[in-house]
């Protein structure tokens, strides 16, 4: 298997990669350059699964898989498009009512020959002209649906962002315990060694060997489970990136023992309720309802259409009424009569609905500071929890297992003893990975809950 291992991610992309076989000892340096967006975006959907069938696996940090996220995640590239839409809808807003073209041929079906009277050949031109300023209302409407749907964006990335970091933080978590596992592992395997010679030698029973030799055994059981959570963890972060994450094998580093981050909830409230995309899309929605107002209402105001034409007669020599043949030029202009319809229901729809979308915003505004609130206060316990492990639980038990292992040694404690201790340590360096998961995942959601994103680690 090839190893690509990230040193650097540019604003772009990957600039310097190392490969090296997995066989071999020396790292091969890979070329390093420079590319742009665009290139970049492109050059990632070219990945393709290796000639021996197994992913590449690519060793990097939380920023360069969050910047990889933000060029190749598929969800994302879709909801661009929003935007796209939204300014073809304002280029639409902005369109003039084409002109309408008419041609209208009449002819005497009652007599014939000689005595057919005159036929009329008619053909004209018209135009509607939109009255009360609705083109330019219409236009308002569509530019601030637009602003809501980049807020709206900016929401779906701040969300993809904190989305991908959990689940980054996630994958680092399972493989430290699963690098830990393998450690203890290698740990068990040299106790049993040691406990076989000793059973050689006579100095413990058949029974003590056989219990160590269990222990190993059932622990190298719950390693490949471990192993197994973490490749699964793994493959899980191939699922943010494009096409090419199937053919990618993303290995997390990082340390999740960062220190604690003083927040000041006031201030967080304020630029959360400031920047957060949701929040922002709600009041551009609301602009956009009150436009909605103003349209309907100018609704009211009837069209005119105004129109001019060519009307020809053909000449008949009828016996009660010849008449030459003439051409007339017609003008006309049309204007509804706003009696029975005066757009009050549609005025009305307008208005409630922009009443609603100002208690939507009320009300996201209010579950905004709860969350940011709930958020700081499960960050500050979680790092309470992580304090508590590095103050004195973690030293202590590998204090209490080096004093189980001399003591066992010595002949002073049972098997049962070292091996309770054992899995103590076992249980508090699990504990702890948890607590530093827990930790990283509540500084997350308060960096997204405040809408102030940064790469915690």
């Amino acid at each position: 298997m090839r190893t690509l291992h990230l040193l650097l991610l540019s604003p772009v992309l990957f600039q310097c990669m190392h490969v090296r076989a997995a066989d071999d000892a020396k790292p091969k340096a890979a070329g390093t350059q420079s590319h742009d967006k665009a290139k970049a975006s492109g050059d990632a959907s070219k990945t393709t699964l290796p000639d021996d069938g197994k992913p590449r696996e690519i060793v990097l940090p939380m920023q360069a898989f969050v910047q990889m996220v933000l060029q190749t995640n598929l969800n994302y590239a879709a909801e661009r498009y929003n935007v796209s839409i939204a300014e073809a809808e304002i280029a639409a807003a902005r369109q003039i009512p084409n002109p309408e073209l008419n041609y209208g041929f009449s002819r005497d079906i009652t007599y014939a020959g000689s005595q057919r009277l005159q036929s009329n050949t008619v053909g004209n031109i018209q135009q509607l002209f939109e009255t009360g300023g609705k083109r330019r209302l219409r236009t308002e409407v569509a530019r601030k649906s637009k602003a809501a749907t980049e807020a709206t964006l900016d929401g779906f990335l701040n969300q993809l962002k904190s989305d991908a970091a959990v689940a980054f933080v996630e994958a680092l978590t399972q493989r430290r315990l699963a690098q830990k596992s393998r450690d203890i592992a290698r740990d068990m395997q040299e106790l049993v060694k040691a406990q076989l010679e000793r059973y050689k030698a006579g100095q413990i029973s058949e029974a003590d060997y056989l219990q160590t030799e269990i222990e190993e055994q059932q622990f190298q059981t719950e390693l490949r489970n471990t192993d197994a959570q973490a490749e699964s963890a793994s493959q899980a972060l191939g699922a943010f990136i494009g096409v090419e994450g199937a053919f990618l094998r993303l290995i997390p580093v990082g340390n999740l023992e960062q220190p604690e981050q003083k927040f000041d909830a006031k201030e967080l409230t304020a630029q959360a309720l400031g920047r957060r995309g949701d929040l922002v899309a709600l009041r551009h929605q609301a602009d956009a309802a009150n436009s909605r107002v103003s349209l309907e209402k100018a609704n009211r105001i009837p069209d005119v259409t105004v129109g001019m034409g060519i009307s020809q007669l053909s000449s008949t020599q009828n016996n009660v009424a010849p008449t030459p043949a003439n051409n007339s030029l017609v003008m006309f202009f049309s204007l509804p009569l706003p009696i029975w319809n005066q757009n009050k229901a549609a005025i009305e729809n307008a208005r409630q609905a922009a009443l609603q979308a100002q208690k939507q915003i009320q009300a996201a505004e209010l579950k905004t500071q709860v969350e940011v609130r709930q958020a700081l206060t499960l960050y500050r316990a979680a790092v309470d929890g992580v304090a508590r492990y590095q103050a004195g639980i973690l030293k202590n038990a590998g204090i209490v297992l080096d004093a189980r292992q001399i003591s066992y040694q010595k002949g002073q404690a049972t098997l049962l003893d070292l091996l309770t201790a054992q899995r103590t340590a076992r249980e508090v360096r699990a504990n702890y990975e948890a607590a530093l998961a827990t930790q990283a995942r509540a500084h997350i959601e308060v960096l997204r809950v405040s809408g102030t994103w940064s790469v915690p680690y």
